[in-house]
């Protein structure tokens, strides 16, 4: 991730196939992204789901409120 914000590139996160991403997985692991890389680290991802969106969402929201 760092190397993609580095070169202005994305990464592809596809969020298909998964039982399912548990609230505390998602605030912990992009809400701890956002406070490290900050909250425009959104503009560096690219998510997929086509099962779920609102998986998205959440992922979004994290980003937005932090780990904090």
């Amino acid at each position: 991730l760092e190397e993609a914000k580095k070169k202005d590139k994305k990464v592809f996160i596809d969020l298909d196939g998964g039982y399912g991403y548990p609230s505390s997985f998602i605030s912990s692991a992009f809400g701890r992204l956002s406070d490290k890389f900050g909250k425009d680290i959104i503009n560096f991802l690219e998510l997929k789901s086509e099962e779920n969106g609102r998986v998205i969402r959440r992922i979004k929201e994290a980003i937005k409120e932090g780990n904090s």
